[in-house]
């Protein structure tokens, strides 16, 4: 049996807990280090349930707009659905019209807090 991909390093002392929810598996095989630091939580989308949610407990949610497995207003539609109305951003490199990925998602979670990181305009 294959252990989960998900792993959660919190303590007591962190005060910020967040969820990234990614290719998990994909970015190690690629040989990518994910960082251990406490309220780090990664995740694969088909990780999450309810009970996982409950459990980490995150003040905000990271993902990619686009994953190979799933994209923001998957993620925003099952996080308005499990019960989940705090920040959750996407983050872009670049992607044209993010402004259609804003009403996609509002249409979905309307009480989502929900943003996108472009990270070409932090570049800038």
């Amino acid at each position: 049996m294959q252990a989960p991909l998900s792993f959660v390093a919190q303590s007591e002392s962190t005060d910020t807990v967040i969820l990234i929810v990614g290719d998990v598996g994909r970015w190690r095989k690629a040989g990518r280090a994910l960082p251990q630091l406490d309220g780090l939580t990664f995740a694969e989308m088909r990780e999450l349930s309810a009970c996982f949610l409950h459990q980490a407990c995150p003040d905000v949610v990271l993902s990619p707009a686009i994953a190979a497995t799933f994209d923001a207003v998957e993620l925003a539609r099952f996080l308005y659905e499990t019960g989940y109305f705090g920040r959750y951003r996407a983050i872009s490199d670049g992607l044209p019209n993010l402004g259609l990925i804003r009403r996609e998602v509002r249409a979905v979670a309307p009480l989502l807090d929900f943003g996108i990181i472009d990270v070409k305009e932090l570049l800038l």
